[in-house]
Formats: C-alpha cells, sequence, structure tokens
C-alpha cells in the first residue's frame, strides 16, 4: 500500500494505491495516526488506484471510519474501481459508508 494525504477545503483526501490487505496494517497504522493527528471532519478516501483489497483491507477501512467518527468526523469512499466497488457491494458497506462513486 502506497498513500498520499492532502488537505482539501472540506477535510482531507487519502489517495491509496496499489493493494490493502494485512501487509499494510504497520504503514495503515502511521497513516491513522496522521490522519487524526488533523482531527478532520471529513475523510475522502480516494480508492480509483487501489487494484486490490483483501478482508484485512476492508477492516483497516472500519478501524479508519469508526476512528475518524470517534473525532467527530466523516469518511467517504471515492472512485472505487469495479472490481473494488463490486466487493464494497458484497459486504455492504454501502451501510457503514458513504460511497461516491463518481470522478
Amino acid at each position: 500500500m502506497k498513500y498520499q494525504l492532502t488537505t482539501e477545503p472540506d477535510g482531507l483526501r487519502i489517495g491509496l494505491q496499489e493493494t490493502l490487505g494485512f501487509k499494510d496494517h504497520q504503514e495503515f497504522r502511521r497513516l491513522l495516526s496522521d490522519v487524526l493527528e488533523r482531527k478532520p471532519s471529513r475523510v475522502k478516501v480516494d480508492l480509483s488506484a487501489l487494484a486490490m483489497v483483501d478482508s484485512a483491507g476492508l477492516g483497516l477501512l472500519v478501524i479508519l471510519n469508526e476512528r475518524v467518527k470517534q473525532v467527530g468526523g466523516s469518511v467517504v469512499l471515492s472512485r472505487p474501481n469495479e472490481d473494488v466497488k463490486r466487493l464494497l457491494a458484497i459486504v455492504e458497506f454501502d451501510k457503514l459508508f458513504a460511497i461516491d462513486a463518481a470522478a
């Protein structure tokens, strides 16, 4: 997993790249710490460059969502590719997250 954090007028944007899975949990913890330090009101997770996510990666997204909510923010999953979009639908992530499929 590679990521890029960008400050936007309405919060933070996290651009995730490559894959998100169990092997990424340490890097994801650093990302989570960076995000929470900024206490964003909104976090947009750009999934457009994410090629694959596994069950552990889905769990990491849930942790991000819970922790951001604890500091009063919200998380939006944005622009998933078709494979990731299909997985998010199967696991009903639309019940936990706002999902913005638009570019």
